[in-house]
Order: C-alpha cells, then structure tokens, then sequence
C-alpha cells in the first residue's frame, strides 16, 4: 500500500513540476513575442495552478467502496468551497 502512495505522489509531483516547467517556457515565449505548440500543433499556454489537499483522512488508496467514494467527493466538493 505504502509503495503505491509513494508511486501516485511521484507522478503527481512530476505532472506539477512538467506544468510549471511548461508555463515559464510560455511566458518566456511571449516575452519574445512568440508562441510555443505542442507536437499536435496546439498552442499552449500558461496555467493558474491551484493545488487542494484533503484536511481529513481519507481512508486506503484502494478503498473503492462506494461510501468511500461519496465521502471524498463531498470531502473535495466542500474543500472546492472553501477556498
């Protein structure tokens, strides 16, 4: 259990650090009045990151149980409210 929190912590903390990365490469672009695409070709542009931790438990990472469920999206739905 403990290996697969630290897995899913490691690909939320590479996925924050490839946004960031990404949005002062474009705001280094529009500096130099130029803009970045993606290898599709779309233009990409820089984010608002806002990040929202849970200020409860919330129960084992392979707790799928439907009551655990509707107790972490109320848990997110009033955290989403607070701030």
């Amino acid at each position: 259990m403990r290996a697969l929190d630290i897995m899913l912590n490691e690909i939320f903390v590479n996925d924050l650090e490839q946004t960031l990365r990404i949005n002062r490469l474009v705001k280094e672009a529009k500096k130099r009045h130029s803009v970045l695409h993606n290898a599709s070709g779309r233009k990409l542009k820089a984010v608002n990151i806002r990040i929202i931790e849970p200020t409860a438990d919330m129960g084992e990472t392979l707790d799928l149980s439907r009551d655990m469920a509707l107790r972490r999206l109320r848990h997110g739905w009033d955290r989403t409210q607070q701030i």
